[in-house]
């Protein structure tokens, strides 16, 4: 009985783990997301005029791309995905996805462990990225 415990709650905190794991990776790509697709944008809805991206980074595109990118095991639609733009110059207090401002992401997820000794509680796990705005 003492040994079943200790595997299972092993695999419990592996799986935990691998949890957060994500979490951290997907804050650091939904940054990036964000940072590369960060301008305003022109009419025709290209970032700039060289043709490297073709839309640019919204509050609500920026979650969506998190949400797609989860793997098997994380639940998409516990995860939540908060992006804000900080305006750390004059220029970004008046555009603040422009190239040289702050991108900050922050990715949360509601993790349930499955064991029963433990099943019922909710863990939070979340990371928070930031990187400067490169187009």
């Amino acid at each position: 009985m003492l040994f079943m415990t200790l595997l299972f709650g092993i695999c419990g905190f592996a799986h935990a783990l691998y949890a957060y794991h994500f979490v951290s990776h997907a804050a650091k790509s939904a940054t990036r997301y964000a940072g590369v697709r960060g301008s305003i944008g022109t009419n025709d809805g290209s970032c700039v005029d060289d043709g490297s991206c073709t839309t640019y980074a919204t509050t609500t595109c920026v979650p969506t791309y998190v949400q797609k990118m989860a793997p098997g095991g994380i639940d998409p639609n516990k995860l939540t995905t908060t992006v804000t733009w900080l305006a750390t110059t004059r220029t970004c207090q008046t555009a603040s996805n422009a190239p040289g401002c702050t991108v900050q992401v922050t990715v949360s997820y509601d993790f349930n462990f499955i064991l029963p000794l433990i099943s019922g509680k909710v863990l939070t796990l979340s990371d928070t990225s930031q990187m400067v705005i490169a187009h």
